[in-house]
């Protein structure tokens, strides 16, 4: 019972995590630019 609570059988979770903070960083800075560029002109 004692080796289902270890972690270490997904292969990297934060790494994938760390990914997907980036891509929305990413993505929310694209959309501010645009929506900022749109809404000075």
């Amino acid at each position: 019972m004692v080796n289902e609570n270890q972690s270490d059988d997904e292969p990297r979770p934060r790494g994938a995590l760390l990914l997907i903070m980036i891509y929305l960083v990413v993505l929310a800075a694209f959309w501010l630019n645009t929506y900022l560029r749109i809404w000075r002109s």
